[in-house]
């Protein structure tokens, strides 16, 4: 399947979910999603070692120190998130915007443009603040357990016109080479007015899966099939889950301790959950940044 092909089958998926958000309790969503991030999730992140191991030719380092060099910095991320949770929450999110962006236009053929880095980033930005803005009562409430700081309304409203107008501006400059059809066009922006919807229509924790799980996830285990096995097929992801179970494993395992350790705390757990989420997304991010620029 070429990612053209993946991409429309991905819109489908959209377009259903779409339909399917309008049938389903809040609560339930909030189960699927996060039983999702937690299984396809943490998987398209599990092979990390081995596109190390693929980036560095299997010589610069032996696989343990690899292990042990991505575990420091996994660690660190999450120490750094409960000391200075302010701090790490900004560069947790700046990490994700990036990474969000990086993903969904790796396939354009604009590798050696400047502007390419901040494009990718202005559309992670709109895409995340999206998600917080039209969740806006929950993300407040989260985001004062993290920092136990109450951020208000009008700095997300800020935050979402701002990307907006700067991803407009750097899709109209970069618009020859993104969009050669007015089609594409048409698809993008259709695209982003229907995860719109279903982000204002659903709870904060299905517009974060949703879109973390279909338009991140999904492509980024393609990419890393591709460059791991050569093999677009049913076989070569049967190879990466074989090669990636055993660290997924160990992720789930680590936060299931945590939660059972903590379980008459829930604010504890919360908060907890995401500096876990990061400790797994800023090694992750930087792997794949290295990964695309070797293999894009």
């Amino acid at each position: 399947m070429r990612m053209s092909s993946l991409h429309k089958v991905l819109l489908l998926i959209t377009f259903f979910s779409f339909w399917f958000i309008g049938f389903i309790e809040h609560a339930k969503a909030n189960f699927l999603g996060i039983s999702l991030v937690l299984t396809v999730g943490l998987i398209h992140g599990a092979n990390d070692l081995r596109i190390i191991g693929k980036l560095n030719g299997n010589n610069r380092f032996s696989k343990k120190n690899q292990l042990i060099l991505y575990m420091i910095l996994a660690l660190s991320t999450f120490v750094i998130f409960y000391l200075f949770p302010v701090t790490a929450l900004i560069i947790f999110l700046l990490f994700s915007c990036y990474h969000f962006g990086e993903q969904h236009w790796l396939e354009r053929k604009v590798k050696n443009s400047r502007i390419l880095p901040f494009f990718a980033f202005s559309y992670g930005l709109l895409i995340i603040s999206m998600i917080l803005k039209f969740n806006i009562a929950e993300t407040i409430l989260i985001l004062k357990d993290i920092t136990h700081i109450e951020i208000g309304f009008s700095v997300f409203n800020i935050v979402l016109y701002i990307s907006a107008l700067i991803f407009l501006i750097l899709t109209y400059l970069l618009r020859l080479v993104l969009f050669p059809n007015f089609s594409d066009f048409f698809k993008e922006l259709l695209l982003i007015l229907v995860l719109g919807v279903i982000f204002k229509t659903s709870t904060l924790i299905w517009s974060f899966a949703f879109y973390f799980i279909v338009w991140h996830a999904v492509p980024s285990l393609y990419s890393q099939i591709k460059v791991l096995y050569n093999n677009e097929k049913g076989n070569g992801m049967l190879t990466y889950l074989k090669h990636s179970i055993f660290y997924w494993l160990i992720a789930i395992l680590g936060l299931l301790l945590a939660i059972f350790f903590f379980q008459e705390n829930t604010n504890w757990i919360v908060s907890m959950f995401f500096p876990f989420i990061a400790a797994l997304t800023i090694p992750h991010a930087l792997v794949m940044s290295k990964m695309f620029e070797e293999y894009g």
